[in-house]
């Protein structure tokens, strides 16, 4: 699997949900991105493999989204994406070019050359500098995580957030408002329940406190209700179900 420091690369909740029965975490280098299309409604799910390696471990991540179109993108040498489409059984070679024009005709994209939204810290991949040279009409989002139901079937997205304001002071915040949007109208959907949770993280240190997790859920247009804080123990239960 390839390594760098020029992207940026997983977190320690992650890392300990991963371990978790209950809970579907993407590998190490994939990721499951959400577009929506011009009325801002989620039409597209594109799951994004750094390499062909990552590619081929799937089995344990594999997330259905019966609303949405699918397609999967696999990252190449320099100017090279591997691009295969939900009907289709094998990968097509893209360029920067083509692969605007595959998202220019599917209704997403506006146009190119674009300065869009900066780098929480460090871009996570090749595709992700290329999709924020871009304008995307309705938005983009990514999920970080699902919780699983008894039946292995998904029963919440959650959208993590960490930064190193404590936890009693932080707030979602409106930079974040279009992706809160996909994501809500995504489990509006599929049917299945919208977490928001936040855990502080010093960056000078290191240092991830995962044993305190606020959980939050969007209740209005705006709107947010702290469910309340919880262990990491707690959290795997599901105890915040049931506040």
């Amino acid at each position: 699997m390839r390594q760098s420091n020029e992207y940026y690369r997983g977190n320690k909740l992650l890392e300990s949900l991963s371990r978790a029965d209950n809970f579907r975490v993407p590998l190490e280098g994939s990721w499951n991105l959400i577009y929506a299309n011009e009325s801002n409604i989620p039409h597209l799910h594109l799951e994004v493999y750094d390499n062909f390696q990552i590619f081929n471990q799937t089995s344990t991540w594999e997330l259905r989204l019966s609303s949405l179109l699918r397609s999967t993108l696999v990252i190449g040498k320099e100017d090279e994406f591997y691009l295969r489409n939900s009907e289709k059984a094998d990968f097509e070679i893209y360029g920067s070019e083509e692969l605007f024009d595959y998202f220019s005709n599917s209704g997403l994209i506006v146009h190119g050359n674009y300065q869009g939204k900066p780098f929480n810290s460090k871009a996570s991949s090749r595709y992700h500098v290329w999709q924020s040279k871009q304008r995307f009409i309705g938005g983009i989002t990514d999920i970080d995580l699902i919780r699983l139901d008894s039946n292995n079937k998904p029963s919440e997205i959650i959208e993590i957030k960490r930064s190193r304001i404590p936890i009693d002071r932080w707030h979602p915040y409106l930079n974040d408002k279009g992706g809160y949007e996909i994501l809500e109208e995504l489990c509006r959907m599929e049917k299945i329940d919208l977490s928001i949770i936040y855990y502080h993280y010093d960056p000078a240190s290191q240092i991830e406190n995962c044993d305190q997790i606020l959980v939050l859920k969007k209740v209005g247009p705006w709107n947010f209700k702290r469910i309340g804080v919880f262990s990491m123990q707690e959290y795997k239960n599901g105890d915040h179900l049931n506040e």
